[in-house]
Formats: structure tokens, sequence, C-alpha cells
């Protein structure tokens, strides 16, 4: 499939034990906090870094409630929750995902009516993608320049077949970012 659709990484969400403190311990090193908000019907609390002007942000999500994430948490622990990934051809994108046995996330439906949202799971794979629909996507400085997600080997091609600039599969056991050209492992931050 000849994918030409416009697409980037809108933000990699991670769950940490605090968005408080790892909020503050990241303020420390130098980076820009935005305001916490805190959303019931999910049960977390959620604070962003880095700049909105930019693309590609950190958001922190800290279980508070009963809800999807305190199921990913029980699931999986802390850490990479999911890479949310904006389109400007949903239908295509889609296809694509599909292609690469990404399968849509039960609950998802009721995501996508209200937000123009859809959550993806692959069996194997830790990391959900969240797929956003946007007319324009921004284009310009990437806060987190790439995302080094841990994948099997015999389950690299659904991250590497995704096509996104910065979104590649990690060479050992732990996924990372790159933030001001300093490689960051997901872990540290959870530690914060």
């Amino acid at each position: 499939m000849g994918c030409g659709v416009n697409s980037d990484i809108d933000r990699v969400s991670i769950l940490v034990k605090s968005v408080d403190t790892t909020a503050l311990n990241l303020k420390a090193n130098g980076f820009i906090i935005g305001d916490k908000e805190t959303f019931k019907d999910v049960g977390t609390e959620e604070i962003y870094i880095g700049s909105y002007e930019k693309t590609a942000l950190l958001l922190l999500q800290g279980v508070i409630g009963d809800g999807p994430y305190k199921k990913a948490l029980i699931k999986r622990g802390y850490g990479l929750h999911h890479i949310a990934i904006c389109t400007d051809d949903f239908e295509e994108y889609n296809e694509k995902l599909s292609n690469l046995g990404w399968y849509i996330h039960p609950n998802s439906m009721k995501k996508y009516y209200h937000n123009k949202a859809m959550f993806y799971i692959k069996p194997g794979v830790k990391t959900i993608i969240e797929l956003l629909i946007k007319n324009e996507l921004m284009d310009g400085e990437r806060f987190i320049e790439e995302v080094i997600v841990n994948v099997d080997k015999r389950l690299e091609n659904c991250i590497n077949g995704l096509g996104i600039k910065g979104l590649k599969c990690s060479t050992d056991k732990e996924s990372y970012f790159i933030i001001n050209n300093t490689k960051i492992a997901i872990s540290e931050i959870v530690q914060m």
C-alpha cells in the first residue's frame, strides 16, 4: 500500500506515580511544565511537558481513580502508555494500522465519536497507538525528537511500518525518547 497520508507524533504518554513530583523534577531540569488537569471520567491527572508551540509533547499521566488507565497500570505497570499520532486521512491510516496487525481497542468507538480519536492495540506490544484526526498537521520543531520503543524483534514491523518520522524500535529492553539531543530512558522519568 503506498500510503501518501500525512502523519506525525502528537504526544507521548507516560504513566507515572505522581505527575506533581515528576513535573517538578523535570522543571528543575529546565523543561517547560503545563498546568495540571484532572479527568475524573478516566481517572487521571495530567500535565503536559514542553512548549505548545512545538510538536511531539510529553504527557505525564497519574492514575487517581478507576478507569482505563488504572486497568493499564495493573496490566503493564508504570511507563510508556501510548503514542498519539495525528493524521489528516483517518481512513487511509486506519487501513495502514490494520495491515500492520493493529486492532481497534474495544472502547475506542465512544472516544472516536466524542473527539475524533481512536486507540489501537497489538498483541505482544505494550504500547498503545492513539490515532487523532487533524485537518492540518503542525509543522515545525519537535519537543520529543525521537521515540524509541521496546518491542520484540518479531514485531518491529508494526512500529517501523507506521512510517512516522522519529519513531523507531529499541535495540535493547528499554524504551526511550530523545529531547535536545539527549537520550532519556522512560524508566528514568517513571523513577522521578
